[in-house]
C-alpha cells in the first residue's frame, strides 16, 4: 500500500500520524548566504541515496495568490492550486537537470476545466543551478533558481484533450500547450501574489503516470487542512530548515524515497 501523502506546514510542528514522524521547523537564519537578489534555493532531503532513474522527486508551487497550498496527489483534486512544478529524475537519471512545468487551465469536453502542464525552458547555470549531491552523501539535492521563472510565460492553449486525467494518480507532465506571446500565464508580481505555497513529494513512474510514495505532512493524500501557516513570503529574506526524525520507511516507499527534511532560502 502506498503511504498517504500530505502537505507540510511551515510554522507549526506537525506529527505525521501515519509513521509516527514529527516534523520540526527550524529557522536557521534570516539572511541566506550565497543567494543573489531575486533567487530562491530548495534543498530536498531523503533517507538513503537518491535513485533518479527509478523515482521522481517533485516540488510543487502555488504562486497564484489564492492563499492555499497544492495537494500532493493532484489527480484527485484536478491539480487544485498547482501553478508550477519541478521534477527531478527520469529516464537515464537526472539528465540535464530538473524539468520545470507551468500548469495552464484548458477546457475539455463538456466544459470541464483541466490544468495542463507546459514545460518552461530555462538557462542552466544562470537561471537555475542544480546540484544532485549538495551534501556529499547523495541524500540531498539543491535547486537555486531565479524566481522570475515562476512568473509564468505567455500561453495560448492548443486543441484541448477530450478526456480528463485518470483519477487516483498523477500523470507525468507532458507539454500540451504552445507558448505564444499575447495570452499571459500567471504573473506573481503583485503584493498578494508574492506569497507562495508549496508541497514536496516523491513518486514512482508507472507508464505515463506518477504514483506518490512519500511527502512532508501529516494526513497523507487525503489531507485538507491547508492554511496560511505554510506560506513563503518572496519579498522577505529567510532560511527555513525542516527536520523529520527517523521513524522507518513508509509502507510502499523505499529509503531513497523517504523524506527526512527540507530547507528553503530566499533573497528578495
Amino acid at each position: 500500500m502506498v503511504r498517504k501523502l500530505a502537505l507540510f506546514f511551515i510554522v507549526t510542528a506537525i506529527i505525521v500520524s501515519a509513521c509516527g514522524r514529527q516534523v520540526t521547523p527550524d529557522r536557521a537564519g534570516t539572511t541566506p548566504s550565497g543567494l543573489n537578489p531575486g533567487f530562491m534555493q530548495i534543498k530536498f532531503r531523503v533517507q538513503a541515496p537518491f535513485d533518479f532513474s527509478n523515482y521522481r522527486y517533485v516540488i510543487v508551487f502555488n504562486t497564484s495568490g489564492t492563499g492555499t497550498a497544492p495537494y500532493a496527489n493532484g489527480a484527485n483534486t484536478n491539480y487544485l492550486n498547482y501553478s508550477f512544478e519541478f521534477i527531478v529524475g527520469g529516464t537515464g537519471g537526472v539528465l540535464g537537470g530538473p524539468a520545470l512545468y507551468e500548469f495552464y487551465n484548458q477546457t475539455v469536453g463538456g466544459g470541464h476545466t483541466v490544468p495542463q502542464p507546459v514545460q518552461i525552458p530555462y538557462s542552466p547555470g544562470t537561471q537555475l543551478i542544480f546540484n544532485p549531491n549538495s551534501n556529499g552523501q547523495n541524500t540531498e539535492f539543491s535547486i537555486i533558481f531565479d524566481r522570475a521563472l515562476l512568473y509564468g510565460i505567455p500561453l495560448t492553449p492548443s486543441p484541448a484533450p477530450t478526456t480528463a486525467p485518470t483519477q487516483g494518480v498523477t500523470p507525468t507532465p507532458v507539454p500540451t500547450t504552445t507558448p505564444i506571446p499575447g495570452t499571459p500565464g500567471p504573473q506573481p508580481t503583485t503584493a498578494t501574489q508574492s506569497i507562495w505555497y508549496y508541497n514536496f513529494f516523491t513518486a514512482q513512474q508507472n507508464g505515463t503516470q506518477l504514483i506518490p510514495l512519500d511527502a512532508l505532512g501529516n494526513n497523507g493524500v487525503n489531507d485538507v487542512t491547508f492554511g496560511p501557516g505554510n506560506s513563503l513570503d518572496t519579498q522577505a529574506s529567510f532560511d527555513i530548515t525542516y527536520t523529520v526524525p527517523a521513524a522507518g520507511v513508509p509502507s510502499g516507499a523505499t529509503p531513497s524515497t523517504t523524506l527526512t527534511g527540507s530547507e528553503i532560502s530566499n533573497a528578495p
